[in-house]
């Protein structure tokens, strides 16, 4: 029994590590997968205060069209950005709305939206099940 326990608690860390840890985008082929949140005040650690997290979005180019097509994860929702000047998936900039991708990472206007790696939104979303133990003044 003790090696059976020790086996699969040794295997649900091996999963949860793999989920936590994915990297920033998970390319399949064409597609891209974006990870925002809104942010309010960040530390010089730039550990900030979480405001909402967004549902994942899966990002695709067209070239023809100049736009980027996206899907939201959760409720199947489809969308695009227009105006784009567009060099390949990982490198494009649209003009509605203002965002650029350089080498993969999603740039944009708005200080209070970013864009954190996947396995950091994982943690952001793990720790929002978490109370709030902050100190508040009196």
């Amino acid at each position: 029994m003790e090696e059976f326990l020790g086996k699969f608690f040794g295997w649900a860390l091996l999963a949860l590590a793999a989920w936590l840890f994915i990297p920033r985008t998970l390319y399949f082929g064409d597609n891209i997968m974006l990870y925002s949140m809104e942010t309010g005040f960040c530390n010089d650690y730039n550990v900030c205060d979480i405001k909402q997290l967004f549902p994942p979005l899966k990002l695709r180019v067209d070239k023809e069209k100049s736009e980027v097509v996206w899907l939201n994860q959760d409720d199947g929702q489809v969308g695009a950005w227009t105006g784009c000047t567009i060099a390949d998936k990982e490198n494009w900039t649209c003009s509605v709305p203002e965002l650029r991708m350089v080498g993969g990472y999603l740039q944009s206007n708005n200080p209070s939206i970013q864009y954190p790696a996947g396995y950091v939104y994982r943690i952001y979303w793990l720790a929002s099940f978490l109370p709030d133990l902050r100190r508040t003044k009196q």
